[in-house]
């Protein structure tokens, strides 16, 4: 691979940084903008986003997530 300075601070940082997520199928597409969601005050773009079926399910990823517990009911939809 290329030499470690070539790279560039933010690149390695994010590389150190990285942590798996738990996915079943992931699919990644280039497209020419973020996906873009209207907000009180106007729109919101981001590169990832995830919708579960409730406040509840929430919190019930958040305690399966650290306790390596796979949670098959409601599973979140990421986009």
């Amino acid at each position: 691979m290329t030499p470690k300075d070539l790279w560039g601070h933010d690149f390695l940082d994010g590389v150190d940084t990285w942590e798996g997520e738990i996915s079943e199928i992931v699919a990644h597409y280039a497209c020419k903008e973020p996906p873009k969601y209207p907000v009180k005050v106007g729109t919101l773009a981001v590169c990832e986003s995830a919708i579960l079926v409730s406040p509840a399910r929430l919190l019930r990823y958040a305690y399966d997530y650290p306790t390596a517990g796979v949670g098959l009911d409601d599973p979140p939809l990421t986009i």
